[in-house]
């Protein structure tokens, strides 16, 4: 049986934001605990972290999925994506509310950040970002992922506006710093 922490965290992700396709329920999770672990030294689910194809990945998240649906505290719907491939997923909701007197101040802080931060993103944004970030490259599949690479997390930018912002300040300083170089070149 997964751990009451584990349920409610789910449940207060699905409360704040409704319907969730179940890669970025994942990824929420672990965001959530690593976080916090980065913050505090402690995660607040203790699952592991394993190191799978679509991402990071709590090792009981499936179970937990299962326990919650088998008692109709969540429930889900079968979607259809139709991208570069047709493919299916499942999106989930609660049926109730989050416990949140199990988590303490600072927990309760990292998952509304948490929620705040990454929510509005879309569960293939969040797998790429982990799978940009140090933990989930050096790892390898199916390995544990060490709460200590937390460390490594960068701060995430809040959208894509943000962070194509971000890069084309780096691209122009890049540019001066080209140019600069060339006249130089060009003057010795």
């Amino acid at each position: 049986m997964s751990s009451k922490k584990m349920h409610n965290l789910i449940l207060m992700m699905l409360d704040d934001l409704g319907e969730v396709p179940t890669i970025k329920l994942a990824k929420l999770l672990y965001y959530a605990d690593f976080l916090h672990y980065k913050k505090t030294g402690k995660p607040i689910t203790n699952s592991t972290y394993l190191h799978l194809e679509h991402g990071p990945c709590a090792a009981a998240f499936q179970a937990t999925l299962h326990e919650l649906t088998a008692s109709h505290k969540v429930g889900f719907k079968t979607k259809t994506y139709s991208g570069e491939m047709t493919s299916t997923y499942r999106a989930y909701t609660t049926n109730t509310h989050p416990d949140k007197a199990v988590f303490s101040k600072s927990e309760l802080q990292t998952i509304n950040d948490v929620i705040k931060r990454y929510g509005g993103l879309s569960g293939e944004k969040l797998r790429e970002m982990t799978h940009n970030e140090f933990p989930w490259k050096t790892t390898k599949p199916y390995e544990k992922i060490p709460f200590s690479l937390a460390q490594y997390i960068d701060n995430p930018v809040d959208s894509d506006t943000e962070a194509e912002d971000a890069f084309f300040k780096k691209s122009v300083k890049l540019e001066r710093i080209v140019s600069a170089i060339k006249d130089v070149s060009i003057k010795s």
